[in-house]
C-alpha cells in the first residue's frame, strides 16, 4: 500500500466514498430490496467503524501480517442478499448489460460454511486478501488454514463485493470463496471467462495455479 504515512481518516474517506460511487454506478441503489430508506443510509452508518479501525488497517495492510505475499485491501463494503438480491449483485459484477456477469450454479445450494455468521444488513470486511497468496492451495487447506492464522475466508457476497471493486484481479486469477458452500460440500468461486464474470463451483480439494481463496481479518 505504500508508505504507512497515507493511512488516515482522509485517505479511509477517500476510498470509502470511491466503493460507494462504483455501487451507486453499478445499479445497487435502484435493485435494493429496502424500498422506504435510501441506499445511501444504509451504507453511510458504515463510515465510523472504518475510520475507528484505522490502527488495525494499517498494522495488517502495511505489514501483510502472516500473509507475505498477495494484494492487500484496506476494507471493502459488502452488500448481503437480504438488502440485494445475489443473482442482481452478480450482473452488477460487470461494468455493462455486455459484459454483465453470469451464474454457473444453483443458487438454491448456496449456504454459508460451518461456522460462518455474517451480518443481515450491509456491512465492512478488513485486510482483505484477493487470493493471489493461496494460488495452487486448495480451497479445504486454506479454510485450516485461515483459522490458523487468525483470517477469515470470503463468502459469496464478500467475493462479489471484491470483483465489483476491483474487476482486474479476475485477469491475474480466479478466486474462490470458501467462507460459502454449493450443494454438499463444493466451493463457490469467480473467474473471467469470455470477458465476463462468472460464479461458478468447484470441488473444495481441488488444487489450480489460476486459483486462489480471498480471505479478510473481520467483518463488521
Amino acid at each position: 500500500m505504500g508508505d504507512e504515512s497515507i493511512i488516515n481518516t482522509q485517505f479511509l474517506d477517500a476510498i470509502f466514498n470511491v466503493q460507494v460511487e462504483r455501487l451507486c454506478e453499478r445499479g445497487y441503489e435502484k435493485h435494493c430490496n429496502y424500498k422506504d430508506v435510501s441506499f445511501g443510509s444504509l451504507i453511510e452508518p458504515l463510515r465510523p467503524f472504518v475510520r475507528e479501525s484505522i490502527e488495525a488497517i494499517k498494522s495488517r495492510t502495511i505489514t501483510c501480517d502472516k500473509m507475505p505475499t498477495g494484494y492487500s485491501i484496506p476494507f471493502l463494503i459488502v452488500i448481503p442478499e437480504w438488502t440485494v438480491r445475489l443473482n442482481e449483485q452478480v450482473k452488477m459484477m460487470g461494468s455493462s448489460p455486455d459484459n454483465a456477469g453470469i451464474i454457473d450454479l444453483n443458487v438454491a445450494t448456496l449456504r454459508l460454511a460451518d461456522g460462518v455468521e455474517v451480518p443481515r444488513t450491509p456491512y465492512v470486511i478488513f485486510n482483505v486478501e484477493n487470493g493471489e497468496a493461496t494460488r495452487g492451495m486448495s480451497a479445504e487447506y486454506c479454510t485450516k488454514w485461515f483459522k490458523k492464522i487468525g483470517r477469515l475466508s470470503l463468502t459469496v457476497e464478500e467475493g462479489i463485493a471484491l470483483v465489483t471493486q476491483f474487476p482486474e484481479i479476475l485477469s491475474r486469477h480466479s478466486v474462490d470463496l470458501s467462507g460459502s458452500r454449493v450443494n454438499l460440500d463444493d466451493v463457490p468461486g469467480i473467474c473471467l471467462m469470455d470477458g465476463r464474470p462468472h460464479l461458478s463451483s468447484s470441488w473444495i480439494d481441488g488444487r489450480y495455479d489460476a486459483w486462489g481463496s480471498a480471505s479478510c481479518t473481520r467483518r463488521m
